[in-house]
């Protein structure tokens, strides 16, 4: 499919993209302030990263499929309607089980953000061109991504949790209006036959049965898993733990975040000149010696930030090889049903963060050992998957 205006294609897509992820970031620094006012524990405060992850997660099974069937436009505008009025309901929560419940539906309206600009790109580009714009957009997301806890940061410190989220309701009024006046129907394939469920089912099946898709989505989600892991219990780490700021937190965030955007650019420049695989092998390498570093200093007896930001950076470089490179390889045998294969693809990959992001919730997390055994725990898989899936 041509683009008429790709600068402008691709920069909507960024900031779809990123929608998921800024409303889940941008106030991890108040959580700490949160459940003090919401009447809360520090396990609720962490549970509503893990609620919105999980309906983040289910998202992806609903808008995929249905966007192969009527088109990517309409189910994303809706989506981002949904997302728009729990953002609302998050601003003005006074319980925080209330909270959650919100939290749980912004999810479910931002995850169409995300799964639906995955299926644009891929309705749009080849292997190569996805892999290479795939790691361009990752380097302006996750600037955008490594600005949310900064921000929110600051958020907190002037203007107190609920600016934040009046923030984000603005942030969808945004896109909202760029995707309705400036977003045509990229889905060339679209047909209502495959809204039927013989046919949704014959199309899950050739997804689930191919072992580069599975080998590329699994190790996404165990990479995801670490990022969600450190951005759960990092605040409380890194603030009650060790006595730092909001603001103090949301620049370490942000400097983990950095470290991604660097690998991206240079994973971009190594796309053609390396192979696919080799790409995730050299990923993988580096996320396996930064997990083994946090847990050794660990055992070391170095608990302080730099132990945990300098591995935490570390381990965001891999992720940058990881998750470009296994979204080109998973994502070439199928492009007339981009739309499930998104939907699962990203289903697996966020089942990691709400599986990694609920576990943090429950346990005990003074010091950086749940978190550095995490990684290397999922970092050892992700190596095994490699060999086994991705030849």
């Amino acid at each position: 499919m041509s683009v008429k205006n790709l600068p402008l294609f691709l920069s909507i897509l960024v900031a779809l993209a990123t929608m998921g992820q800024i409303a889940s970031d941008l106030y991890l620094p108040s959580l700490p302030h949160l459940i003090g006012e919401l009447n809360g524990t520090d396990t609720l405060g962490q549970l509503s990263v893990a609620y919105y992850i999980g309906g983040f997660t289910i998202a992806q099974l609903i808008y995929g499929p249905i966007s192969d069937g009527i088109g990517r436009r309409y189910p994303l505008i809706f989506g981002i309607t949904l997302y728009m009025m729990a953002t609302i309901g998050c601003a003005l929560s006074t319980n925080i089980y209330v909270f959650i419940l919100f939290r749980l539906l912004q999810g479910l309206g931002s995850g169409a953000a995300v799964t639906l600009s995955r299926s644009m790109l891929r309705d749009s580009f080849n292997q190569e061109q996805l892999a290479r714009y795939a790691s361009f957009m990752a380097i302006f997301a996750v600037a955008m991504m490594a600005s949310a806890p900064m921000l929110g940061g600051y958020f907190q410190h002037y203007f107190g949790w609920r600016f934040g989220f009046y923030v984000l309701f603005v942030y969808g009024v945004l896109m909202l209006s760029l995707v309705y006046c400036f977003v045509a129907e990229t889905n060339q394939h679209k047909h209502p036959d495959n809204l039927r469920i013989s046919v949704l089912m014959k199309n899950m099946k050739s997804v689930f049965t191919s072992p580069v898709f599975l080998g590329g989505a699994l190790i996404s989600a165990l990479s995801y898993s670490g990022l969600l892991a450190w951005l759960t219990a990092g605040p409380f780490i890194i603030q009650d733990s060790l006595g730092y700021s909001p603001i103090a937190f949301g620049w370490m965030a942000f400097g983990v975040a950095v470290t991604f955007c660097f690998t991206s650019y240079l994973n971009a420049r190594l796309i053609g000149r390396f192979s696919f695989h080799t790409l995730v092998k050299i990923g993988l390498s580096i996320m396996l010696s930064a997990a083994s570093v946090m847990f050794i200093l660990y055992m070391m007896g170095f608990t302080s930030a730099y132990a945990i930001i300098i591995p935490m950076g570390v381990y965001s470089m891999s992720t940058a090889f990881t998750f470009a490179n296994c979204f080109a390889v998973a994502f070439e045998p199928f492009p007339k049903i981009a739309g499930i294969a998104t939907a699962v693809y990203s289903f697996i990959q966020l089942s990691g963060g709400f599986v990694s992001s609920s576990v943090m919730s429950y346990l005990h997390d003074t010091n950086q050992f749940p978190l550095a055994s995490w990684l290397l725990v999922t970092s050892l898989i992700c190596v095994f998957i490699k060999k086994v899936l991705l030849k």
